[in-house]
């Protein structure tokens, strides 16, 4: 599944209420998500229909946006393969203007917590002081 252009502009425009009609959460962290072997700075959990973006205030306006795009891809085609995702994400990342994507950036930073502590899923206390926005608030 593609998004269309209107799809792909209410999704840069609005994240939080596109991905609410789709009864998806978004979940925004200061930190990376870190397993033993990666780090991980975007994630799609399909049973609980949450999207994650971790180190949103660190990485680039460009990368927060692709990974938005690549999750949401992951999330309303279902599809598991990395390698088509990344090209779904890439070619949207395309369209966009340069203004809406830093606009796109912007709002997600604005959003995130201004702080957490760290997201290590190796460990068995997960400590979580993220901001969630919820899919069915």
């Amino acid at each position: 599944m593609q998004l269309t252009q209107r799809q792909l502009r209410e999704l840069i425009q609005r994240p939080s209420s596109f991905l609410r009609r789709h009864h998806i959460s978004l979940r925004l962290c200061t930190e990376p998500l870190r397993s033993t072997t990666r780090q991980v700075f975007g994630s799609w959990d399909p049973l609980l229909r949450e999207i994650g973006l971790y180190q949103v205030p660190d990485r680039s306006a460009e990368q927060v946006v692709n990974t938005l795009l690549h999750e949401t891809f992951h999330a309303l085609t279902g599809v598991r393969d990395e390698d088509v995702v990344d090209t779904l994400a890439g070619e949207a990342l395309q369209l966009l203007s340069e203004h809406e994507i830093h606009t796109c950036a912007a709002h997600l930073r604005q959003l995130t917590p201004p702080s957490s502590p760290r997201t290590d899923i190796s460990r068995a206390q997960h400590q979580d002081s993220t901001i969630s926005i919820g899919a069915f608030a």
